[in-house]
């Protein structure tokens, strides 16, 4: 038998019905076999870092940007947020500032209170 005989010949009927893309993509699909098991290895991939000690030039231009800033700036900021006394995670934060409050050492954007102490890095994005 050659090809020729049975090019023009029918398909056989499938014997199961064909499947709509949507139940062939489930298929395919990811799943958890273990429930629970990204968090628990993200939580043990939470390293804290330590402190970093500002150099007098950094703590001298902190102290200049926080001398520039008003109520209503749009500023980016780099802080240090502690989970144990002198270890935690730098984050990183944009948006406007709704107080300035110098006598507690305190600048709050979006409703978040940062020390000033905590500070690391001060951009401010637009000036009023």
């Amino acid at each position: 038998m050659s090809y020729e005989d049975i090019i023009h010949e029918h398909r056989p009927s499938p014997i199961r019905k064909r499947m709509t893309r949507s139940e062939r993509a489930k298929i395919f699909m990811p799943f958890a076999a273990l429930k629970g098991y990204e968090e628990a290895t993200a939580a043990r991939e939470d390293v804290l870092t330590e402190r970093i000690e500002l150099s007098e030039e950094r703590q001298s231009y902190l102290n200049d940007q926080l001398t520039r800033l008003e109520k209503g700036m749009s500023i980016r900021i780099t802080y240090f947020q502690p989970e144990t006394y002198n270890h935690g995670h730098y984050v990183k934060k944009q948006g406007k500032v709704t107080k300035i409050d110098t006598y507690g050492q305190l600048l709050v954007i979006n409703q978040k209170e940062i020390r000033f102490a905590d500070l690391y890095d001060l951009n401010i994005l637009t000036s009023l």
